[in-house]
Formats: structure tokens, C-alpha cells, sequence
């Protein structure tokens, strides 16, 4: 569900204790966010069992962010996406990251070089720079 100003947003912190509304909400400066209980839970929960802090890059993205930003029109930052910072993980840490996002059913990851985006649309992946597919899938630990 959209919400216009992410500070209407009635946060649940005792559920989602590791996250703020605002981590969640468009970068731009227009304070949109899109409140989607299941996949927070789904995202504390990724969080509790890799017992390590997750960074949000980016999360909900408004029409003209997503745009300036070059994002795809069907972008599922258009609705709730994150892309997590990876900066600092190791590569058990990533390989451990990547199994407990699916675990935790997410559906669409796409794997950069410093984070991982994951969101609950279709069943994909992908690698951020197609040039790059063979160093990234080194990079994550994908044969």
C-alpha cells in the first residue's frame, strides 16, 4: 500500500526492530513508501538469522526517482524492492546472504558488485553488468 509521506507510517518497531519506515522510503526528498508487511518480516527475518546489520541502498522509489534514476518502468522498486549494501562482506557472508534471501522467499535477486537487490515479483535473477556476468558470478560464488 502507498503511503504519501513514510512519517504517517504506523511502524511496528517491536516486528521490525532492525528497520525504519524511512529506510524504506524514496531517496528523492518526496517521503513515498510503500508499507508491505510480509515482505518486512520477510527481510527481519533475513536480518535476524545472518546476525549481521543490513544497509538499504535503495527501497521504494517514486515515478520521477525511479526514472532518474533509470529504472525500468515495470521496476519493483515501483512498489518495494531493497537493494542491500554489500560493502565489507566477505564471500561467506555473501553466499550466506544469498541462501537466506531465498530461504526467505524472495523471488527477483539481482547480483551487483557491491549489493544485492531482492524483491518478492517473478522468479528471476540476474547479473548487474552483462559484461561482468563471469566476474560477478565468481564474485557471489555462483558456478
Amino acid at each position: 500500500m502507498l503511503y504519501e509521506d513514510f512519517r504517517t507510517l504506523a511502524w511496528d518497531e517491536p516486528r521490525w526492530p532492525n528497520f525504519t519506515a524511512k529506510e524504506f522510503a524514496c531517496p528523492c526528498g518526496c517521503h513515498h513508501t510503500w508499507h508491505w508487511p510480509d515482505f518486512f518480516d520477510r527481510l527481519q527475518s533475513l536480518r535476524e538469522r545472518l546476525a549481521k546489520p543490513l544497509r538499504i541502498n535503495s527501497g521504494h522509489r517514486c515515478f520521477a526517482h525511479n526514472r532518474a534514476v533509470g529504472g525500468t518502468p515495470g521496476s519493483q522498486h515501483r512498489t518495494l524492492a531493497v537493494d542491500l549494501s554489500t560493502r565489507g562482506f566477505d564471500r561467506e557472508t555473501r553466499l550466506t546472504l544469498d541462501r537466506l534471501a531465498h530461504e526467505a522467499g524472495f523471488a527477483g535477486l539481482g547480483y551487483y558488485w557491491t549489493f544485492l537487490h531482492l524483491d518478492l515479483g517473478p522468479d528471476r535473477f540476474w547479473y548487474g553488468n552483462r559484461a561482468d556476468t563471469d566476474a560477478l558470478k565468481a564474485h557471489w560464488g555462483h558456478r
